[in-house]
């Protein structure tokens, strides 16, 4: 069903891996509700696929143009992504991003812009590809008390970890062909340091258990140090490396962290190969539900954006991060 005659327009800012993909999903839409107005790239970019009128020479052709009513932001910059994100909700538009380490360390700060100038802020692109988990844990889980939430939530890495298991590849040459199809950047030290996975559990941690925690408070492991023979120790016990984000709340409080874990085939984690993500949620009532889906690459990343996007002009907003500050 149509959400309305009339295409909402929207300001794209970055068109590297993810916003391209938003871009194509877009297009490849048979009667889409958005249109994209105005694209904004620090990079030079002649693609012969998208028309060259539709790329802005500044960020204020975006942010100033009164007929722009969503913003969508997938750069790597997390300053430049809150500047954008702050001028975005104080106009009291739309804004969606991809951008997990700026949600991650400003959150309270954003929703209370949210909240003070009427805007909206979507963000389900930041935490897993294509798995719904924020939405999940806003309706399904709102007032279900949860005991533990844990996962592999970096794709990146799980493919790096899962071609040295099954390709027999160290880490650098994994590495290279994680960079070659898109699913690491060309610095990958937030992947591989596992600090993109600890800005996405600070996030999973807001909307599970109501609390803010820093990423900083999170404990952190990366990848950096596994070699091949360390990979093939666990394959020889039947077991698969994994790196893991867990958050669960210990005597009152809060703890997250980020490790390296092998896992055996009684693990819901031991088949999540490759780009793949998982999110499992336990409850304190001892039930289990488990979330499955692509967490890297153009397509995935590009659809949870575009999703939100959607989900936002239908009047979506994230109400249990909203009643948190307001309380």
């Amino acid at each position: 069903m149509r959400l309305s005659t009339k295409r909402v327009k929207v300001g794209l800012f970055g068109l590297g891996t993810v916003g391209r993909g938003f871009y194509d999903l877009v297009q490849e839409l048979s009667d889409p509700p958005i249109q994209i107005e105005r694209i904004r790239d620090i990079r030079e970019i002649n693609d012969p696929g998208i028309p060259q009128e539709l790329f802005a020479r500044s960020a204020k052709e975006i942010l100033e143009d009164p007929e722009i009513e969503v913003v969508v932001e997938v750069i790597d910059d997390a300053d430049a992504a809150l500047e954008i994100a702050k001028k975005t909700l104080k106009a009291g538009k739309i804004f969606v991003t991809a951008n997990k380490k700026m949600v991650a360390t400003h959150l309270s700060e954003l929703v209370e812009l949210e909240r003070v100038w009427g805007g909206k802020l979507l963000y389900e692109a930041s935490v897993c590809g294509n798995i719904p988990i924020l939405r999940v844990l806003e309706t399904y889980y709102r007032d279900v008390p949860i005991g533990a939430i844990y996962g592999i939530l970096n794709g990146s890495t799980n493919y790096i970890l899962s071609r040295m298991m099954y390709r027999g590849e160290e880490l650098g040459e994994a590495l290279l062909a994680a960079q070659s199809l898109g699913f690491a950047e060309r610095d990958p030290k937030l992947d591989v340091s596992g600090e993109d996975a600890r800005n996405k559990l600070a996030i999973l941690i807001r909307h599970t258990f109501g609390e803010y925690l820093s990423p900083t408070a999170i404990s952190r492991e990366g990848i950096e140090q596994v070699t091949l023979k360390y990979v093939e120790k666990g394959l020889n016990r039947g077991e698969h490396l994994r790196l893991v984000a867990r958050a669960e709340r210990i005597g009152g409080q809060v703890k997250g962290e980020i490790g390296l874990q092998f896992v055996d085939s009684s693990s819901p984690l031991y088949r999540v190969d490759y780009e793949e993500n998982i999110v499992v949620v336990e409850t304190e009532a001892g039930l289990r539900q488990v979330y499955r889906g692509l967490g890297a690459g153009a397509r995935p990343t590009g659809e949870a954006v575009l999703a939100d996007v959607i989900a936002s002009l239908r009047g979506e907003r994230y109400r249990k991060i909203n009643e948190l500050v307001t309380a």
